[in-house]
């Protein structure tokens, strides 16, 4: 989860701590193009310049639309914690089914096979 200690963005109240920028930068660029993040992957370099601030706004755009557009993120505001919902992850580990366990199975039966007998002429 991504946490920044003071306001990234444009406007008086943004303070822009090169550390939060960075953050910010890097959790952007986890964001896909359909849910609003950089088509053109942002430069993690700790400044809010046109490209930076350019992508906060068109993903505050994208999930909340022009009245949710203010250009800044807060460190506990709704920017931030949209962007943690969709640059995590939440698809879960499914485990192998039966039948891919019965495929690795056969397979490692047959190499034992193979092995067991000395069957070189194969390899």
């Amino acid at each position: 989860m991504t946490t920044i200690t003071m306001p990234v963005g444009i406007g008086p109240k943004s303070r822009n701590l090169p550390s939060d920028v960075k953050a910010v930068q890097e959790i952007l660029n986890r964001v896909s193009i359909a849910d609003g993040g950089p088509s053109v992957p942002l430069k993690v370099d700790g400044i809010v310049g046109p490209k930076t601030s350019g992508a906060i706004e068109k993903f505050q755009l994208k999930q909340f639309g022009r009245a949710g557009a203010d250009g800044r993120l807060d460190p506990s505001g709704q920017t931030l914690a949209r962007l943690n919902q969709l640059a995590t992850p939440t698809t879960p580990v499914v485990p192998p089914g039966p039948s891919m366990v019965r495929a690795v199975e056969t397979a490692q039966s047959t190499i034992k096979t193979f092995v067991d007998n000395d069957y070189t002429d194969f390899f």
